[in-house]
């Protein structure tokens, strides 16, 4: 889906040619016509300083700390610059529910995302703000302990109108007494920012006995990163957090937990991958110690885009066995954001992922893993998605044993597996082949229709013998395909046949030709290089972000990954 990025490279090559070029060029022209001012007045104040023998103190110039405090909430801004006068007042808005439904949100046709209007840009951040509060709303929603979270907006008006101070400022916002901050966590979601606890410009204060979360406003020396910067949206969300389950603690057996993704080199900040999964899955522990976890996954909106995982792993590729996948009522497959869903990307449904204890935080209590949801790079060719996943970590909160619980009862492999071997066979031409190697596969995929028909629309549920056939049928189909030899060529084409592709489940297969009008052609020619060095975090911030923020305004990626790699470096 080309076009699904198009609002971002429109507005982001608007954005980084007149921001980033003309601005920095403005700056540097001011800044040296500034610094050149400044030096010539010190360089006159310092002769009449010692001309007439004049002491400078620390505090000569310093300003009285002037508070704004709002009564409802309690929330205070203070300021000792000189630019408040305290007759300001703060507008806190309560981010809920209630709230995000009423913010208006917009479709959009392909046309509009490709060459959108000045309205048609409105209408984009306008879906784009409503989306951040939802993930901010939505991320404290599923991982605070007990409801203990709030999220919020502050601005400040004077005369009516909406002011941002010109020097720093400090917002405190009031902890509630029955948190506890030992599980405190926090972070700033904006059009312009994405700052998560702890930070430079965050801490927990204690005054007069309450304890408050403060944040550092740079106000009008940085509005991009104003928390009072109404135009950016900035959601402010804390709470109280569910604590992490640390799995090498658990003893042998089954347990129901809640998984979730974070973003990969932080505490507790919610990952975009998290928006895929169930709230449920079973965690294995068997007797060696070894680990395995059943997930199950769910869609969901970015932009106008409807986004699925497409796979996941812990160590390797290896290490996932897809279960199931969405398909349409006729039982194909559906494409996974463009993505041809046979040989490339289908939308997962549920997976079996073996867990790798070298890959395992015993700090943090979370696995480093994998993932591909490939509405993050809609219109990009197949093979650059696939070798370049994203960064996120799988933790899970809450597991309750499950006892005497039979494993075989958790649903394993459904119709849908073996449906999208049957239709990746099909699309092969055998006068590419062996006729020894196309038969054994001929054979293997009769056998799969045959079976697959006898289904009759069913599918195999929590049933141990109809997953059974289906995986060993799938299966076979797999390895048939894998087998298979080049024939005697007949064209110029089939004189040199394109190598085989590896697929998630370490199957070979021939590239595809991609069908969708919408999607890059650009098919891959090469397995998955598995001695890929990891991505950081700031990519995969850089990632994600596309899929909330940037999808509506592109400067969100831009700015904030800059902002990001700022905190990381301090």
């Amino acid at each position: 889906m080309k076009s699904a990025l198009l609002p971002f490279y429109i507005y982001a090559e608007i954005q980084i040619n007149l921001r980033g070029e003309v601005m920095n060029t403005i700056h540097r022209k001011r800044k040296n016509i500034y610094c050149k001012k400044i030096l010539s007045f010190a360089i006159v104040f310092a002769m009449v300083i010692s001309v007439l023998g004049i002491k400078n103190t620390e505090h000569s110039y310093a300003q009285s700390t002037v508070q704004i405090k709002d009564a409802k909430t309690g929330i205070i801004y203070e300021s000792d610059s000189g630019n408040i006068t305290g007759k300001e007042v703060l507008e806190v808005t309560d981010v809920n529910p209630a709230y995000i439904n009423s913010l208006p949100s917009y479709k959009l046709t392909d046309a509009q995302l490709k060459n959108p209007s000045a309205e048609d840009m409105k209408k984009i951040l306008a879906n784009g703000r409503k989306q951040i509060s939802e993930y901010v709303y939505d991320g404290f929603a599923k991982t605070a302990n007990n409801g203990k979270f709030k999220v919020f907006m502050v601005h400040m008006k004077r005369d009516g109108k909406y002011f941002i101070p010109k020097g720093k400022g400090k917002l405190l916002i009031p902890i509630p007494n029955s948190w506890d901050t030992s599980k405190f966590h926090a972070y700033i979601r904006g059009l312009q920012m994405s700052i998560s606890y702890p930070d430079s410009i965050m801490k927990i204060v204690n005054r007069g006995g309450q304890k408050y979360f403060e944040i550092t406003d740079p106000g009008q020396k940085d509005t991009e990163f104003s928390c009072l910067n109404k135009e950016f949206h900035n959601n402010i969300g804390m709470g109280e957090v569910r604590q992490k389950v640390d799995t090498s603690k658990l003893t042998e057996g089954v347990y129901e937990v809640e998984p979730d993704f974070i973003k990969a080199n932080t505490e507790n900040t919610g990952s975009m991958a998290g928006g895929t999964l169930q709230s449920k899955g079973y965690l294995v522990v068997k007797k060696d110690g070894s680990k395995e976890v059943y997930l199950n996954f769910k869609s969901m909106k970015v932009s106008e885009i409807e986004a699925h995982m497409a796979t996941l792993w812990n160590k390797t590729d290896a290490d996932v066995t897809h279960f199931d996948f969405v398909t349409d009522k006729n039982g194909a497959l559906v494409s996974n954001a463009g993505f041809e869903p046979n040989t490339e990307f289908a939308c997962l449904k549920s997976a079996k992922i073996k867990l790798s204890e070298d890959t395992y935080d015993k700090e943090e209590f979370k696995y480093h893993f994998k993932v591909i949801p490939p509405a993050m790079g809609a219109g990009l060719p197949f093979k650059q998605i696939y070798n370049d996943p994203i960064d996120a970590d799988l933790v899970f909160y809450n597991a309750k044993k499950l006892d005497n619980f039979d494993v075989n009862k958790i649903p394993t492999h459904q119709k849908s597996v073996l449906r999208r071997s049957i239709d990746k066979a099909k699309r092969l031409d055998s006068s590419h082949y062996s006729k020894e190697t196309y038969d054994k596969l001929a054979s293997a995929l009769a056998d799969g229709e045959k079976y697959y028909d006898q289904l009759d629309g069913k599918d195999a549920g929590t049933n141990q013998e109809i997953s059974s056939a289906i995986a060993k049928k799938s299966e076979a189909i797999e390895a048939a395909i894998k087998a298979l030899k080049p024939g005697e060529a007949k064209t110029p084409e089939e004189l040199n046949p394109k190598k085989p592709e590896k697929q998630p489940g370490s199957k070979n297969i021939q590239n595809a030709k991609k069908t969708n009008k919408s999607q890059n052609k650009n098919s891959s020619k090469s397995p998955k290089d598995k001695k890929q060095q990891p991505k950081t975090g700031d990519n995969m911030d850089l990632a994600l972000y596309l899929g909330l923020a940037l999808l509506s305004a592109s400067t969100v990626l831009v700015v904030r990954n800059k902002k990001n790699r700022e905190n990381n470096s301090k």
